[in-house]
Formats: C-alpha cells, structure tokens, sequence
C-alpha cells in the first residue's frame, strides 16, 4: 500500500462508518410519530431538552461530516497534506481557531433548539386555549340552544316567541349550527295547525280570527313571526355572501300550513314544501333556487306568483294546486319544470318563461281560467309532448300555445296551428313585472 492511498482509504472507512451511523439514527424510536417530538394529533411531546440538544448536535456532525466527503469527492480526492514532527505556533493557533469554531458551532445549536422548543410549545398551548375555547362556545352555544328549544314546547304564546327570537340570535353568533337553528323553526311550522281561518261569501279564503280562539289567534302571530325570521335571514338576490346576518340554509317545510308568505328576491339553498298549505298569496318574486325545489301536492289557497324567479336546478310542482292564479312570468328553470297532474286555476301565465335544459311538462294537468303561454322557451326537448293528456274546463281561455297544439272545447289537441300572442291587459304589475335584477 502507498502513502498516498492512506489518506484516501481512511477517508473511505470514515464515509462508511457515517452512513453506518446514519442508518442507526434513522431506526431510533422515540415515543411520538418523530424525534422532534410531533405525535399524530399534532401537539408535541415534550422530550428532555438534554436528550434534543444531542440529537440535534449528533445530527449536525453526521451532516458536516457528509459535507466534507461530499466536497472532498467532487474536488476528485486531493491528497490531504500530512504532517509530522512537532506541530508549529501556527498549527497550535489553527487548532485553537477550531476548537473556538466548534463551541461557537455548538453553543448556536443548544440556542437554536432552545428557542425551536419554546416556540413549539407556544404554538401547542395556544393551541389547546384555542381548542379549549371552542369546547366552551359550543357548550354555551349547546345550551343556549336547548333553553330556546324548551322555550318553543311552552304552551304560552309569549314564551314560544321569546324562543324563537332566541334562535334567531344563536343563529347568528353560532355559524356551523344556524341549519339546526333553521331545522327547528321549520319544525315548529310543520306541526298541525287548523286556523283560524275562514271562507269569504266568494269562495276566497280570507285570513281571520274566529271568535272566541284566542289561543288560536296567538299561535297565528307566533306562525307569522316564524316565517318573518326565516326571510329575514336569507340572502338577498344581488347581495354578496358571507354577510354577518345572512343564513345559507336548506328549508324543509313539508306538510307545514304558511300564512301569506313572502320569499321574494331571497337566494335559497334548497326548498321542500310537500303536501304543504299555502294560505293566503304566496310571493317568490324573483327568488333564486340553488338546488331541487320540491312543491308536490301542495295547496296554494290564493295566488302563487314566481314571476322572475331562477330554478338552478329542477322545479317539481307535480300535483300541486294553484286555485287562485299562477304566475311565472319570465321564470327561468335550469332543468326540468315538472308540473304533471297540477291544478292552474285562476289567471295562469307563463310568459315569457324558459327551460335550459329538459322540458315543461304538463302532463295530465288540468286547467281552469285564463292561460297565456306566450314567448316560452319549451326547452331542450321542444313541446311535442308538453300537454299529453291536459284538460280544461268550458270557461278557459289560452293564448300562446306552441305548435302542434291548440285548445278546443276542454281537451288540449295536435294541430298544424300555432297560437298567436294575446296582449296582456297590464293588472297587477307586481305579479307581471318582478323587481328582479336581471341574471
């Protein structure tokens, strides 16, 4: 063996030993998912600062050590000068310069894990505060919620108003839980309710107080208050989201008996009105429906206007019954407008209104009054078959219909005629001409 390979093969024994080492470090266990320290649920554990110091300095050496390998090689392994003999004043100074070096080396990484450490455990205590604090608001908000709630089962009429103003401002400080908030006022209106309502010497239903049904009267006033709070936590059409007082909320009122409600130009999540009741004019001027909306044997007792209103997706009113007009002028639906089996009575207009993808479906429908159908846009699927089956009684009168058909007697008919608009006689501009910014 030369002298010149010694340098070289110790410096090789010294590069194997490194990754040795390496590979050992690699396999020591300390308790948590790391050697720093960071178990899986994210707050560390707090190891000994001796036991981090040495990782950290072990660690740093084995680094170093590969640096100096690492450049050593890429230099293509340069003889290292030896010395011998006695070592000189300047060897003696380098020495001194390097050992100074060192400490300063280490002393920098004792401080640097200190302060690693401290700021770890900084960010873990405020983490736990933080997640210490949400525990509490949720107990608070828990709580705040079950006294609202035992509020709403009060048989007196004040209490189960003080309840729902209670929701309406839990709602509002607790965020993620304004749909359950939401979810109980829904409830309450689906619970059965019987009036007071009477009938008009026209047939109309009028809203009225019988006498002698107080109770019944305030149950009116808590039932128009629970609908007052639901719109006035919707978005407005136009509005930007996010706003503090704005719910993005899905309602379910299916089977629920609603007193002249008004939903107009309110952003709605989704909508379930099954087998409910609608009592008096029913307003969703220029209301926008994020997702299905669902009005399936529902009763509108006077006017249902949806004039300007935006169907995102698909608009069920199969079955329902409109009795005293229906108004959809220039309604706009995404998908599908399925109104099979329904009931129009009264004024029916659908001008001006239009289906994006799907059809209009009127299938087995029955009419009864005046319809116009004027300028509709029936759709990707056209209205070859929109009113298969459709009826009218001897009093009704259509303008509009799209070719093939035509209205004769009380059956609606195929023919190679084509309606022509009629011009609409302008009453009521609140149901023809929503306040709706255009989409």
């Amino acid at each position: 063996m030369s002298a010149d390979d010694q340098p070289r093969r110790r410096l090789n024994s010294i590069g194997g030993r490194l990754v040795g080492l390496l590979g050992r470090v690699r396999r020591i266990r300390l308790r948590g998912s790391s050697a720093l320290g960071f178990p899986p649920t994210g707050f560390p554990v707090r190891h000994g600062l001796t036991s981090h110091v040495l990782t950290w300095l072990l660690l740093g050496a084995v680094l170093t050590a590969s640096v100096m390998v690492l450049l050593w090689r890429t230099l293509g392994e340069p003889d290292l000068a030896t010395t011998s003999g006695t070592l000189t004043p300047d060897d003696m100074f380098s020495i001194v310069r390097i050992s100074l070096a060192a400490v300063a080396g280490i002393g920098g990484i004792v401080a640097l894990v200190v302060a690693f450490r401290r700021q770890k455990f900084i960010e873990t205590d405020h983490l736990r505060a933080v997640a210490a604090e949400k525990r509490e608001d949720t107990r608070l908000f828990t709580e705040r919620f079950r006294s609202a709630a035992e509020q709403m089962g009060s048989d007196k009429a004040a209490v189960r108003l003080a309840g729902l103003y209670a929701l309406r401002e839990l709602g509002d400080d607790w965020v993620s839980g304004r749909q359950m908030c939401a979810d109980v006022i829904c409830a309450y209106l689906r619970m059965p309710f019987r009036g007071p309502f009477s009938m008009g010497s026209e047939g109309d239903e009028e809203l009225a107080v019988e006498a002698g049904s107080e109770s019944g009267a305030q149950e009116f006033q808590v039932r128009l208050t629970a609908q007052k709070l639901i719109a006035s936590r919707l978005p407005e059409r136009g509005t930007s989201k996010g706003l503090p007082n704005s719910w993005d909320i899905a309602l379910d009122l299916s089977g629920a008996h609603l007193i002249n409600l008004d939903l107009s130009l309110k952003v709605i999540l989704s909508m379930k009105c099954d087998r409910a009741t609608f009592h008096g004019d029913t307003w969703f001027n220029g209301s926008v429906f994020l997702d299905d909306v669902g009005f399936y044997d529902t009763v509108f007792n006077g006017r249902a206007v949806f004039t300007g209103a935006t169907f995102r997706r698909h608009g069920g009113f199969a079955g329902s019954k409109m009795l005293n007009g229906a108004y959809f002028v220039k309604a706009k639906f995404d998908i599908d407008a399925e109104f099979l089996r329904a009931g129009l009575g009264g004024e029916v207009e659908f001008r001006g209104a239009s289906v994006l993808h799907g059809r209009f479906d009127f299938h087995d429908a029955q009419f009864d009054g005046r319809l116009n159908f004027s300028r509709v846009d029936w759709g990707s699927n056209g209205a070859e078959k929109v009113f298969v089956g459709a009826s009218a009684t001897q009093r009704t009168s259509a303008s509009g219909l799209p070719d093939p058909w035509s209205l004769v007697g009380n059956a609606f008919v195929k023919e190679s005629m084509g309606g022509d608009s009629a011009p609409h006689s302008g009453e009521n501009d609140r149901l023809l001409a929503p306040d709706a910014p255009s989409e």
